[in-house]
């Protein structure tokens, strides 16, 4: 495998905030905690409550999905509290009970030795978790009838031969110049809304690169 120098980001999965350390890594050691973030990440806002509702962290194995769920994502919401990566933002009294909600303060990039640190059972959870946002955000714009309100809409798929190298400076070259041009878009569109988000409307990128298991005979 070709060798690295300093520190790149591994682009797993994108949020807002900033990035962070080995906390995040620790984070993002479980798939759940991951789901968490993404989910935190695209409302805004939530509570434990509202992620198990909308399936976060879904157990199919519990005897008692529902309540297995909720107490599982509660879990995990304190754990993500613990390490930073999530804060309180908002308290309120329902039917006699507390509700927590939460926002996230995180983004989920990790630099290549982070990712490195994690076993290969936690990437891949992680990885499952990211590639099920990927087509459950394309699957909701197909059925909402939004994917292709724009002629230019974009859907590549692109087999390639490519050596260690090359495949490394593809990543590199996804990771860093995407991210940095989306995120320069979107500003542009927040100066020409004049900082009205309403006037915007929401859209997703998704970037994927991988290495494919070899085409059966």
């Amino acid at each position: 495998m070709a060798k690295r120098k300093g520190k790149k980001k591994a682009g797993t999965v994108i949020a807002n905030g900033s990035p962070m350390d080995g906390v995040l890594a620790k984070g993002m050691s479980h798939a759940t905690r991951a789901e968490i973030l993404v989910y935190l990440n695209d409302y805004g806002m939530a509570s434990p409550i509202e992620m198990s509702r909308a399936g976060v962290g879904h157990n199919k194995t519990s005897a008692d999905p529902k309540r297995r769920k909720l107490s599982n994502i509660a879990y995990h919401v304190r754990v993500l509290e613990e390490l930073g990566l999530i804060r309180l933002v908002k308290v309120r009294s329902v039917r006699g009970a507390t509700e927590h909600f939460y926002e996230a303060n995180s983004r989920m990039m990790l630099d290549i030795e982070e990712w490195s640190k994690l076993p290969p059972r936690a990437k891949n959870d992680v990885s499952i978790k990211a590639v099920e946002q990927t087509l459950a955000r394309a699957g909701k714009a197909l059925s909402a009838g939004t994917f292709d309100s724009f002629n230019e809409r974009a859907v590549i798929n692109l087999p390639l031969r490519l050596d260690d190298k090359a495949f490394i400076q593809l990543a590199e070259d996804m990771t860093d110049f995407a991210f940095k041009r989306c995120e320069e878009l979107q500003a542009d569109s927040f100066v020409r809304a004049d900082g009205d988000a309403d006037k915007l409307m929401h859209a997703s990128a998704s970037l994927l690169l991988y290495e494919s298991p070899p085409p059966k005979p």
